[in-house]
């Protein structure tokens, strides 16, 4: 069994508690208790996610994405200093909807005439490679605006930070990468013990 099929079967046998895994995961990253999904969350997460991760699943799924991919939003200050000193590692907690064109993440910035206070407008430039490739989903065939050229992040997919800029001051860059040698390093830190704690 080869890396990848190492990769696959370890994330399959994750996304099988997938609800139970991110929620307990938020707890842990936010330092407090959540409390447990009712049957009826649960059963959403499990029905909307679990089709998505397994057509991801499949080899050489054309749906598949590498690349950089952009997002740009306003965030908070508070949410902006979490990608600051010594964070080096991210996880993506929700199905995120980024594009292969900066122009079109930029119109998502531009577009907020009037932002609230303390915001400030972020562009996220995300680099996904090889087998971090299973939680990215190019839908430009599949959207209703294909010319936005989107491609979804799934949750799970963990990030390395790799450069944060502040723009003269009103905006900034923040960007963020998963590499094969970024997976690497993440399971031999520790990680993959780190969710064995979370099993029933």
């Amino acid at each position: 069994m080869d890396a990848e099929e190492q990769l696959q079967a370890m994330m399959g046998a994750l996304f099988k508690n997938l609800d139970q895994v991110v929620s307990r995961a938020q707890a842990v990253q936010s330092g407090q208790q959540l409390p447990i999904l009712n049957s009826n969350e649960s059963n959403w997460a499990k029905l909307f996610l679990r089709p998505l991760y397994m057509l991801l699943s499949i080899p050489n799924s054309s749906i598949r994405f590498q690349g950089l991919t952009f997002r740009g939003m306003w965030i908070s200050q508070d949410e902006f200093e979490c990608y600051l000193g010594d964070t080096k590692l991210v996880c993506n907690k929700a199905i995120t909807s980024t594009s292969k064109l900066r122009t079109v993440a930029q119109g998502f910035i531009d577009g907020v005439t009037d932002p609230p206070v303390g915001m400030v407008p972020a562009m996220f430039t995300y680099t996904i490679e090889s087998m971090a490739a299973i939680y990215a989903m190019d839908i430009t065939n599949y959207s209703l605006i294909p010319e936005e050229e989107e491609v979804l992040l799934l949750p799970g997919l963990f990030f390395m930070v790799s450069n944060v800029q502040v723009i003269d001051q009103c905006s900034v860059e923040i960007e963020l990468r998963s590499t094969v040698k970024d997976m690497a390093e993440m399971m031999n830190s520790g990680i993959s013990s780190l969710f064995s704690l979370f099993s029933e």
